[in-house]
């Protein structure tokens, strides 16, 4: 059975700390903290989801926890810590002059963002994986 937490659409609102960090400039706290809460639901669904799944197939109760953790330190990475960071940077690195009209300043470096977060989350989500593959989980 394939996970719907990796699949598109749903992948997506794991970037919601992203999400939220792009959009905070034209829309405030509220709607950056709502995507937030987005995105700690998407992780603990799917921590809660991998575990439920192993348990299902009757696996031991180590590799069900196992399951778990894993899957809490690849989200934590992955959709919460890569996703922000990146928006956070390149709204920094996107500064709009003097000469651009305070709309502009406002949405040009939110919708750079947005557009940055398929562009990098995509290959990062790849390499955590990879990354864990070739480290942490030959430990189980």
């Amino acid at each position: 059975m394939s996970d719907p937490f990796t699949a598109y659409p749903a992948r997506v609102c794991g970037w919601g700390y992203g999400i939220g960090e792009a959009l905070r400039g034209p829309f405030g706290p509220p709607v950056a903290r709502l995507c937030y809460a987005m995105a700690t639901g998407f992780i603990f669904g799917h921590t809660l989801y991998k575990p439920y799944v192993a348990n299902r197939n009757s696996q031991s109760v180590k590799k069900v926890i196992v399951s778990a953790g894993d899957t809490f330190v690849y989200e934590a990475v992955a959709s919460g810590i890569v996703p922000g960071f990146t928006a956070f940077t390149v709204k920094r690195i996107i500064v709009c002059g003097a000469s651009c009209s305070s709309a502009m300043r406002l949405w040009l470096p939110s919708l750079v963002a947005l557009a940055s977060l398929p562009v990098v989350c995509v290959p990062a989500d790849y390499l955590w994986n990879s990354f864990m593959d070739d480290t942490i989980r030959k430990l189980y």
